[in-house]
């Protein structure tokens, strides 16, 4: 015979031969002990085709419904009214009796100098970029030379009061 040592192959779930390791409730049977836990409880129910979904197939769907791709959904429509500035002034002057705010904060002061709607409102002027351009960088040129003809003559009265 040969000295190589026999292995044991097996497949997982596969029942092997297994010692009784133990006899149920003490007969001497030769039966493994079975676990309570372990009984199936419900009552095991036979699968049949009836229980099983149809499941619809794409080519069944796209002749049902119509073709979307080629249609324009509609643009949602809203009303929104905005404000006017006759609407905002008119609350805000039903509204300039309350002078604290709930967290106890005095308005007396900012009400009193509110400055009216009519003196805050301008003309709409178009602005031109090259206009303003050039008037900004003109009013910074003559700021400059300003500030070197001042440079000038500190300088002049230093030299001034330092020859003394």
């Amino acid at each position: 015979m040969s000295d190589v040592p026999t292995v044991k192959q097996g497949i997982w779930g596969e029942d092997t031969k297994v010692k009784p390791t133990s006899t149920r409730k003490g007969r001497g049977d030769g039966l493994p002990e079975e676990d309570e836990r372990l009984k199936m409880t419900v009552p095991v129910q036979e699968d049949s085709d009836d229980d099983i979904p149809d499941i619809p197939e794409l080519g069944d769907k796209e002749e049902d419904e119509a073709d979307i791709t080629t249609q324009i959904a509609e643009a949602p429509s809203a009303n929104i009214q905005v404000a006017t500035m006759a609407d905002l002034d008119k609350e805000l002057s039903s509204t300039l009796s309350f002078s604290q705010t709930n967290a106890g904060v005095d308005l007396k002061l900012l009400i009193k100098n509110l400055s009216p709607s009519s003196i805050l409102k301008e003309e709409d002027k178009e602005w031109d970029f090259v206009h303003v351009f050039t008037e900004i960088k003109s009013e910074l040129a003559a700021r400059h030379a300003k500030e070197n003809e001042n440079l000038e003559q500190n300088r002049e009265q230093f030299v001034e009061l330092s020859t003394l």
